[in-house]
């Protein structure tokens, strides 16, 4: 149980990094691409596999918490 709980945390610690480099990602992505930077390029791709890594994230936590909170097969066979 308290390896569930260590791996919890972090993962959400992951997950916050993650998001707080898309949003710094973002920034630099306005100011590269207003400026016609070459990087405007690398950082648009780096932004859209953060970007897609935290839907994953959210889709994968959304089904768990889903799947925690419905009841069961099981669970209905016995009302």
């Amino acid at each position: 149980m308290a390896l569930d709980y260590v791996i919890y945390v972090q993962a959400e610690s992951i997950y916050k990094d993650l998001v707080s480099r898309r949003t710094a990602n973002t920034s630099e992505l306005a100011l590269a691409a207003a400026d016609n930077d070459s990087d405007a390029q690398r950082l648009g791709n780096e932004w859209l596999l953060l970007n897609e890594l935290i839907k994953k994230i959210e889709k994968d936590e959304k089904k768990a918490a889903d799947a925690a909170t419905s009841p069961t097969d099981q669970n209905m066979k016995g009302k």
